[in-house]
């Protein structure tokens, strides 16, 4: 090719369609033109299964099950899929979103929201709903059909970009925590036992010598009154697994600087045991680190 096409929505290059929507379209390993293009319009497109590889801005990303693709206009993308793949796609052009974002005042089509998301059940469930609610509107021919499908897109949209913002709050977390997170999504209903997680993340607590040694398990007790904090079962499972060891161990954390029911040793230990952390219930005990007051503390050397 001489030049790189921008197409319109169909991939030709003559003005058409303004908004189009294909639901669950499976077998078609021509989802797209199979060369490098550029679109006038935007396009999500996800992918419910199959394999291949998607190219945006030069950029190399691999087609996966519940992977969802975001190419905006004169972005210079291709989709390279396998010979069996299923997808939904929705295309829109800025001009049909036009009327909507004018009384409405701003477009969250133009912020900056990367390329792609991997959604979870949840994200799933309401894509999902969201699609059905766009695909049923565009095939009504209601009345204010066009109005409630700007909405509607728009509602989507803003749903991708929390998204985002879900995902960028995931990356925050350490690996190991984005693994369990997605394990006890997938194997609740089948694996309620911490041990077994703790065995599928490879990070099973017999790796670690505990012979006759002391073992600190630090833990929020939770402020009194409040449910923010893990519960007494998991800090028995790992207090048990560590006497199996041949480990003593016991449950820990420091006073609090702000006033409240963590503010001294005796108050912590009253939050601790109110809200199940007993040597009862969790097969070891409870010791406030920094000691009666919250003044006892040591000052540790590092180099550098």
């Amino acid at each position: 090719m001489d030049r790189m096409e921008n197409y319109q929505i169909g991939h030709t290059p003559a003005k058409g369609e303004e908004f189009k929507i294909e639901r669950n379209v499976c077998h078609d390993a021509h989802v797209e033109v199979a060369f490098s293009h550029r679109h006038t319009f935007y396009a999500l497109y996800w992918i419910h299964w199959g394999e291949g590889e998607h190219m945006i801005d030069f950029e190399h990303y691999a087609i996966l099950p519940n992977r969802m693709f975001f190419v905006k206009p004169e972005q210079v993308h291709l989709l390279r899929v396998g010979s069996r793949v299923c997808y939904s796609a929705l295309q829109f052009t800025e001009e049909f979103m036009w009327p909507f974002y004018a009384e409405k005042g701003s477009m969250v089509l133009r912020e900056e929201s990367g390329v792609y998301r991997d959604l979870d059940r949840s994200e799933q469930e309401r894509m999902r709903v969201l699609f059905d609610l766009v695909s049923a509107e565009s095939a009504g021919n209601l009345s204010d059909s066009e109005t409630l499908l700007r909405a509607e897109i728009d509602l989507l949209m803003l749903e991708w970009r929390r998204m985002g913002r879900a995902e960028a709050s995931r990356q925050s977390l350490p690996d190991i925590l984005i693994r369990y997170r997605k394990l006890i999504n997938e194997k609740f209903l089948d694996c309620r036992q911490v041990s077994e997680y703790a065995r599928m993340l490879d990070k099973a607590l017999g790796k670690i010598d505990f012979t006759n040694k002391y073992a600190a398990i630090k833990i929020h007790f939770g402020e009194p009154g409040n449910l923010a904090f893990l519960r007494p079962n998991y800090a028995k499972v790992v207090a048990d697994t560590v006497k199996e060891l041949g480990g003593k161990p016991f449950l820990t954390d420091c006073n609090t600087l702000y006033v409240g029911g963590r503010k001294n040793a005796l108050d912590h230990l009253d939050a601790a045991y109110e809200n199940g952390f007993s040597p009862f219930s969790t097969g070891c005990h409870v010791l406030i680190a920094d000691g009666l007051k919250g003044t006892d503390e040591t000052l540790v050397p590092i180099a550098g």
